[in-house]
């Protein structure tokens, strides 16, 4: 389950960047919120911004810290 991420020195990131999937206080969208272990989660999120604002790049760091851990697991198995 993806609840956050934080990113820098990588591509257009040089400082710190992070996106979070905790819900707020707001209760106005009960249905799109996860409560699990006594955590608010949202179901869904959004990136949105102008052209060439780091979206892609976002995406791609997301990826490559998905491909990294992923990636060590399989060799830990193979151990």
């Amino acid at each position: 389950m993806f609840i956050g991420f934080s990113v820098s020195n990588y591509l257009s990131f040089k400082t710190a960047q992070k996106i979070s999937m905790a819900a707020s206080k707001m209760t106005r969208h009960k249905k799109h919120i996860l409560n699990g272990n006594g955590k608010k989660l949202l179901k869904t999120g959004l990136i949105y911004g102008a052209n060439a604002g780091g979206k892609s790049n976002l995406v791609k760091a997301i990826d490559f810290s998905r491909d990294i851990i992923l990636d060590s697991i399989r060799q830990l198995r193979r151990s």
